[in-house]
């Protein structure tokens, strides 16, 4: 999947018809990645996407599967915006990728601080702790994980 992603983020780079051979022996399957429709703006963000929402690199979250981080991406994807452009990641860079998670958890949701989302979580359901969102201080490791693995894909021309 890291490959896909890599290539569908940097296709404009590369030439115009781009081809991934994936499967196995048994099952052989050729994807025409140029043929992918990616808007110019989510195509930018997509390795950030990919990172923060798991990927070979960084952890995924518990009960947040691509599909559905993929709505939450698509209604605020200026929630990833900067990520992976500097080693130092900034405050607001941080804040807006927390609110982005808030949002994995509770697409509805208006809050920005993960910690006030586990808790509204642990209050609405008490029978699967494994489920609560991170907890602030492990979610500021992921997403810095996740800014250093997106600055290295943005490198990988």
């Amino acid at each position: 999947m890291d490959i896909l992603v890599l290539l569908l983020a940097h296709r404009q780079q590369l030439c115009q018809d781009i081809w991934m051979f994936a499967g196995t022996s048994r099952q052989r399957c050729n994807i025409p990645v140029h043929r992918i429709p990616l808007s110019e703006e989510k195509s930018k963000l997509l390795l950030a996407f990919h990172a923060i929402t798991g990927c070979d690199m960084t952890s995924n979250f518990y009960v947040v599967g691509k599909a559905s981080a993929w709505k939450v991406f698509e209604d605020a994807p200026d929630l990833l915006e900067h990520l992976g452009e500097e080693s130092q990641i900034s405050t607001d860079v941080l804040a807006k990728a927390e609110a982005f998670v808030c949002k994995l958890y509770n697409p509805g949701t208006q809050e920005v601080e993960i910690n006030k989302e586990r808790a509204t979580a642990f209050r609405k359901s008490k029978k699967d702790l494994d489920a609560l969102p991170l907890t602030h201080d492990a979610l500021i490791l992921l997403i810095k994980r996740a800014n250093y693995q997106t600055m290295e894909w943005n490198k990988a021309l």
